[in-house]
């Protein structure tokens, strides 16, 4: 039977669980089943809220066959261009949910082991809503001194909209511990919400 309790002892346990590397084909799909039907949580940049049916349909045969949808982390494995040395592989918090998204696999090697703010701008592109948009996120790069190699542009420019990354490239700040560690509530609260009563526990 489904309590408050077994909801918060999941979320607990499970939100400092490395994740990606103990079982990555359940984490793929908490990660589909936390993202659907969801929408960027305005009033906590970086986070999601659960939307009207139909907003974000992820958990479909189409959206998991067709968008070769893979794990990418935000902090990178990998400790280079100024990433925090507390995010350190070592440290397992590379792993955990809530440093965890979905790309398709070409875009996820293109972004791969990039500053966070070469990053954000890339989850923001890759989540605009209009080609405006994305050139006005071009320019804005360009006055800040940001470039993309030839190679990203163009990987950009033929990539699939993603609206499941806009909470992540709107987070204003450093993507630090902190931000994981309110992800993965997040994510976990809405991964139980959808998948509870599947099995019983609802």
């Amino acid at each position: 039977m489904f309590t408050e309790q077994s909801k918060e002892e999941f979320v607990h346990r499970a939100k400092e669980q490395p994740a990606y590397k103990k079982h990555k084909d359940i984490t793929q799909f908490l990660l589909f089943a936390a993202t659907h039907d969801t929408v960027p949580d305005e009033t906590r940049k970086g986070l999601v809220k659960a939307s009207r049916v139909g907003m974000l349909d992820m958990l479909n045969y189409s959206t998991w066959a067709t968008k070769d949808l893979t794990i990418e982390h935000v902090a990178p494995k990998g400790q280079a261009n100024g990433w925090p040395d507390e995010l350190c592989e070592d440290s397992g918090i590379v792993h955990r949910i809530g440093n965890l998204t979905l790309l398709p696999k070409r875009e996820n090697q293109s972004v791969s082991n990039r500053s966070w703010q070469v990053k954000r701008l890339i989850y923001r592109i890759l989540s605009s809503d209009t080609p405006d948009d994305i050139e006005n996120l071009q320019f804005e790069a360009t006055e800040k001194g940001i470039e993309l190699s030839s190679s990203t542009d163009q990987i950009l420019e033929g990539a699939q909209y993603l609206p499941h990354v806009k909470a992540i490239g709107s987070v204003e700040n450093e993507w630090d511990l902190n931000m994981i560690d309110q992800r993965s509530e997040c994510l976990l609260l809405l991964a139980w919400t959808r998948i509870a009563p599947w099995i019983g526990l609802e």
